[in-house]
């Protein structure tokens, strides 16, 4: 295999792998967004039952719907914790997904740049091999002028 055409090859599997790597910084994204929008939910609807609690204690509450509330509000703030973990670790699973994109990237925008390094010297190459050849060119017909007079 030629050298470019080895970093071609390489190229389009570090495209490969950051378009994957996009793809998955998105779920990523989408997931944290979901368990966030969750979590704020149940904090919310936490809060609302707090206050219920609370406004039903001044207007004066039966102790069976107080041991309800409170039995509720227990099991809310259960799902509340547990929720906040999930939250977490889909915060964890972006930062990964965030830091293996911009490894891609990196790694995608760095064979790009050898490869235009390259094609730029073999192009100066050819500019060098074309002007040689016209130097020699001239160079004969000169010959050939002053062999004439």
């Amino acid at each position: 295999m030629k050298p470019n055409a080895t970093l071609n090859f390489l190229l389009e599997q570090a495209k490969e792998l950051y378009e994957s790597r996009t793809r998955e910084l998105g779920l990523a994204t989408q997931k944290r967004d979901q368990e966030t929008h969750k979590t704020n939910m149940l904090q919310n609807y936490l809060q609302e039952y707090h206050d219920r609690l609370r406004s039903g204690s001044e207007n004066g509450i039966t102790v069976a719907d107080l041991i309800n509330f409170q039995g509720f509000i227990a099991k809310l703030q259960d799902a509340f914790e547990l929720q906040k973990r999930a939250l977490f670790m889909s915060e964890r699973h972006l930062d990964l997904s965030k830091e293996q994109w911009r490894e891609a990237n990196r790694k995608m925008k760095s064979l790009e740049i050898l490869l235009e390094r390259r094609r730029k010297v073999a192009e100066l190459a050819e500019l060098r091999r074309e002007q040689r050849e016209m130097d020699a060119f001239a160079a004969r017909a000169s010959l050939i002028k002053q062999s004439a007079y």
